[in-house]
């Protein structure tokens, strides 16, 4: 569905608003594609692609006053150079929407002269500092449910009073039932569509920021590490983010406990994501019981995600294989470390297999006749280390147990 002529004219005049009082985000504007969708849970969402972003606008965005429009847009995009879309991807949950939006609102407010939504969302709400990063909103969220402080905030722009649930989710408004879009920044869901891979995402965002800079002013302290200096992201978060494109499968089913939106009747349906995940475990003498204690924390958060997960574990060979169910058995192994004979049964008994992932202090002996099992069988293998190593094939991600999160 395109836009009218009234509508188009109103976006022509809102860039050229930007582009005058805002220039670098009114140039990003002006090279981001624009497409009509009213079926988002909010006024407007993203579409990202390998080569182009596009910016989706609502017929609710229209009925915004211009400085409210103003800050919609530069709040989408603020989402983008942050790579919240792609860190987030799948687990875009009540209250990672909530800590991206506390981390882009404080950013605008504090950065530039546009114009505070009083709807917005802001970390003074939650007693929290301005200016920090979406992983640690997300921390001081959590531990603010688990304190019992907050059930998690449901806003909604009907005026009404809104409402949450006795069990930590956003409830539906009385007022209108739920059925009113959510304004940018107000905590609610967020569209976004993501047709790239995140390498192919961060490059189009590097190149959106270098045009926009190169033309127009840079807000005072603008993605400074994430930009001078490569983002760095939590490990859990690298492996979460490496999983999406693991054996993923998606279907629509019906569930009594969510409404329509559309439609406002019950049942609604849901969209789910599935996934088959394999998981070898180097359990040599080399390997640490927190190291390997880490492994199955972070093989936990997949299996709450919906992900099936099946874990071989190997020393010097293969030793046993199980599907994780929550529990970790009591590891098997202390020898050296070799993995061919794990990657045979891999490929002999799931031969479907897609993507492997490898937790290992990186000290493998066959790594040669491993790479051509994995190359024969089209694998894509992703390599959890405990200490740095350089690996001759595959994705590495280096795991910091104790380490604090970083990122935008």
């Amino acid at each position: 569905m395109g836009f009218t002529r009234e509508q188009t004219t109103t976006l022509r005049k809102l860039n050229v608003i930007l582009l005058r009082d805002h220039p670098f985000y009114g140039h990003i504007m002006a090279s981001c594609r624009w497409d009509r969708q009213d079926n988002m849970p909010s006024v407007a969402g993203l579409h990202i692609r390998a080569a182009f972003l596009t910016l989706l606008i609502s017929e609710a965005f229209f009925t915004l006053h211009p400085q409210e429009q103003a800050f919609v847009i530069t709040h989408e995009l603020m989402h983008f150079l942050f790579k919240h879309p792609m860190r987030m991807q799948h687990q875009c949950t009540d209250l990672k929407n909530i800590a991206a939006d506390l981390a882009v609102n404080s950013y605008l407010h504090s950065t530039s002269r546009l114009d505070r939504a009083e709807s917005s969302i802001y970390p003074e709400q939650f007693q929290l500092p301005e200016n920090r990063t979406y992983e640690y909103y997300l921390r001081e969220l959590q531990r603010l449910v688990r304190e019992g402080k907050i059930k998690v905030i449901s806003t909604c722009r009907c005026g009404g009073g809104g409402g949450s649930s006795s069990k930590g989710k956003p409830g539906i408004c009385p007022d209108c039932g739920g059925k009113k879009k959510l304004q940018s920044g107000e905590g609610g869901d967020h569209h976004w569509e993501i047709e790239s891979t995140p390498e192919e995402a961060s490059e189009l965002s590097r190149k959106l920021y270098n045009t926009a800079k190169s033309v127009g002013s840079v807000p005072a302290g603008l993605l400074r590490e994430l930009y001078e200096a490569e983002a760095r992201i939590s490990w859990e978060e690298l492996f979460i983010n490496a999983a999406q494109s693991s054996e993923m499968a998606e279907e629509w089913r019906f569930c009594k406990r969510h409404y329509s939106r559309r439609y406002g009747t019950i049942p609604g349906v849901v969209h789910e994501y599935l996934g088959d995940m394999k998981v070898t475990v180097d359990t040599s003498g080399s390997m640490g019981s927190k190291e390997i204690g880490a492994c199955f924390s972070v093989v936990d958060k997949m299996r709450a995600l919906g992900y099936n997960i099946q874990i071989f574990e190997h020393d010097a060979a293969y030793l046993r294989e199980y599907p994780y169910e929550g529990i970790p058995p009591k590891v098997l192994g202390g020898g050296g470390t070799c993995i061919e004979s794990t990657f045979k049964h891999i490929a002999l008994e799931y031969p479907d297999t897609d993507q492997v992932f490898c937790f290992t202090d990186g000290m493998i002996f066959d790594l040669e006749s491993a790479r051509m099992i994995a190359d024969e069988n089209g694998w894509d293998i992703v390599w959890v280390l405990t200490q740095s190593h350089d690996m001759p094939f595959g994705q590495a991600i280096l795991m910091e147990v104790d380490s604090e999160i970083h990122g935008m």
